[in-house]
């Protein structure tokens, strides 16, 4: 039980630290061409989609490596997992919208108070 522990931790840690590296090129490349697009709609829509196609890959990964995925009972789980790993990521990308519009409004009220 000891040795799966570990090989779960260091399995995740090792998916992280690729997920990051192979990311972030592709973050960026969304983020230029996610640029002009002002729909909050839109970017919260592509955050939720590149969660979960992310996440749906590394849990498929991590439950053939597992031995978990021997069963096409799996499948469900994974997607559903996926979803909600995709719903965390939209719903991090809609905290950012909020904060901003928080900070700008702030702004504006310094502003005003200020003249």
């Amino acid at each position: 039980m000891k040795g799966l522990l570990v090989f779960v931790v260091l399995g995740a840690a090792a998916l992280s630290f690729a997920l990051v590296w192979l990311g972030a090129p592709i973050a960026w490349l969304v983020a230029r061409w996610m640029r002009n697009v002002r729909g909050v709609v839109a970017h919260v829509m592509v955050f939720w989609l590149l969660g979960a196609v992310t996440s749906g890959i590394v849990l498929l990964l991590l439950s053939s490596v597992t031995g978990a995925a021997q069963g096409s009972d799996q499948a469900g789980a994974v997607l559903a997992a996926a979803a909600v790993c995709g719903v965390c990521t939209a719903a991090g990308r809609s905290s950012v919208f909020v904060s901003e519009w928080r900070h700008a409004r702030r702004r504006r009220e310094l502003q005003t108070s200020a003249s």
